[in-house]
């Protein structure tokens, strides 16, 4: 793979997890947490580590907001948590 595919590839890959931070409403809960800056860079590569782009933008395109992530997304867990952490300081 050349170093233009790598980084398209990688420009594709943040533009998901962007969207699926979006749509699930969790994008700004990062920043609640202690050692937010880590645990999302630790999201990021998980997804860039996901073979399942193609999955995750159909996911995407039939959802504009969710509350939950499809059972196929590697950081399904992280996002769950972060939403009853939200739900929970709402509360």
């Amino acid at each position: 793979m050349g170093i233009s595919a790598m980084m398209t590839r990688i420009a594709a890959k943040s533009d998901l997890i962007e969207q699926m931070m979006t749509t699930l409403e969790v994008r700004d809960r990062f920043a609640d947490l202690p050692a937010g800056g880590e645990v999302l860079r630790n999201a990021m590569l998980w997804c860039m580590s996901c073979g399942k782009p193609d999955a995750c933008s159909v996911w995407l395109a039939d959802h504009g907001s969710a509350e939950e992530a499809p059972d196929f997304c590697r950081n399904h867990d992280l996002f769950a948590r972060l939403r009853e952490h939200s739900q929970g300081c709402a509360d």
